[in-house]
C-alpha cells in the first residue's frame, strides 16, 4: 500500500512541479538555474497514453463511448446485475484517468462482449418497466454501437489491448525505487522501438481483429481526394482509417515518448553515474562531474 501511495503522490506532485513557466519547477529554476527537474517516469508514461487517446476524432469517440458505457452500467446495481447475469466474462471498466492498465482492461471487456452488450442494451431499451430516461440512454448507446464500423472498432480494440499490455509492463518496472536514470532512458527507448515496428504492422492488427467481425470488410464511404501537383490520389476507406486514425495514434505515442524520453536521456548523461559510484574509478567520476 505504501509503495502504491508513494507512486500516486509522486504523480500528483509532478503535475504541480512540471510547469516550465510557472509552478514549483519555474520557481526553483529562478533560485538556482543549475537545478534539474526529474519528472516521475511512471506518471510521464501514463500521460503518453492519455494524450494518444485524444489525438484524433476516432480515438476520442471510441474511448468516450467506452467510458459512457461503463458510467451507464455501473450507476445502477440493477443494470450491473443484468450484465453479470446475462453476459459474464470481463466486465466494463472505467478509464480511470491515465493508467495504461485501465485502457487495456476496458478494451478487452468491450472486445470480448461486443455483440452481447448490443443485445442487452436493445432489450433494456424496450423494457417498459424501465424509466423513460433510462430507456433513452440505453437506446442512444445501442444506436451508437450499431453505427460503429465494426472492423474499425475491433482494430482499435486489438491495438489498445496490445499496446497498453507492453506499456503496463514497463510502467511496473519504472515504479521500482532502486531504478537508475539510465534504465529509465533504456525503457523509453525500447518502447519507442516497439512502436516504430508497430507502425508498419497495421495488416497484422487488422487480421487479428477480423475473426471478431462476421464480414471483415470496410463499409463503403465517400472517398477522400487529395491533389498533389495536379495528380489526384483517391484513398480507400481502409487507407483513410490506417492514415487518419491508426498512424495518427502511433505517431502521437512516438512523439510523446521521444519528447519525454529526451528528458531522461539528458538526466542520465549527467547523473546516472551517482548510481554506480562504488564501481567507477575516481577519474571517471571527476570527468563526469565536470560536465554537469
Amino acid at each position: 500500500m505504501a509503495g502504491r501511495l508513494s507512486v500516486y503522490m509522486a504523480g500528483r506532485l509532478s503535475v504541480y512541479m512540471a510547469g516550465r513557466l510557472s509552478d514549483v519547477h519555474a520557481r526553483v529554476k529562478e533560485m538556482n538555474p543549475r537545478a534539474s527537474f526529474v519528472p516521475c517516469s511512471a506518471h510521464s508514461l501514463n500521460l503518453v497514453g492519455a494524450c494518444a487517446a485524444e489525438c484524433c476524432l476516432d480515438a476520442a469517440s471510441f474511448f468516450g463511448f467506452v467510458q459512457a458505457l461503463y458510467n451507464f452500467l455501473s450507476s445502477s446495481t440493477h443494470r450491473w446485475g443484468l450484465f453479470v447475469k446475462r453476459i459474464g466474462g470481463p466486465t466494463p471498466k472505467s478509464l480511470s484517468g491515465a493508467r495504461w492498465s485501465a485502457r487495456h482492461d476496458a478494451t478487452v471487456a468491450l472486445k470480448s462482449n461486443y455483440k452481447k452488450i448490443i443485445s442487452l442494451l436493445l432489450d433494456v431499451s424496450r423494457d417498459l418497466k424501465e424509466s423513460p430516461r433510462t430507456r433513452d440512454e440505453e437506446s442512444s448507446l445501442h444506436n451508437k454501437m450499431e453505427k460503429f464500423e465494426l472492423l474499425c472498432v475491433f482494430v482499435l480494440c486489438v491495438f489498445w489491448e496490445q499496446v497498453p499490455a507492453c506499456f503496463y509492463t514497463a510502467n511496473k518496472t519504472l515504479q521500482k525505487p532502486s531504478l537508475s536514470l539510465g534504465v529509465v532512458h533504456t525503457l523509453y527507448d525500447s518502447l519507442t522501438a516497439f512502436l516504430t515496428g508497430l507502425r508498419d504492422d497495421f495488416e497484422r492488427i487488422e487480421q487479428s481483429a477480423s475473426p471478431f467481425v462476421e464480414e471483415p470488410s470496410y463499409q463503403y464511404k465517400r472517398t477522400a481526394k487529395r491533389k498533389r501537383k495536379d495528380v489526384e490520389a483517391v484513398l480507400s476507406h481502409r487507407e483513410q482509417h490506417r492514415i487518419n486514425t491508426f498512424l495518427v495514434i502511433v505517431d502521437c505515442l512516438l512523439s510523446e515518448l521521444e519528447k519525454r524520453g529526451d528528458i531522461y536521456k539528458t538526466l542520465a548523461q549527467d547523473f546516472d553515474i551517482l548510481f554506480y559510484l562504488h564501481k567507477k574509478p575516481a577519474t571517471s567520476i571527476r570527468d563526469t562531474a565536470s560536465h554537469i
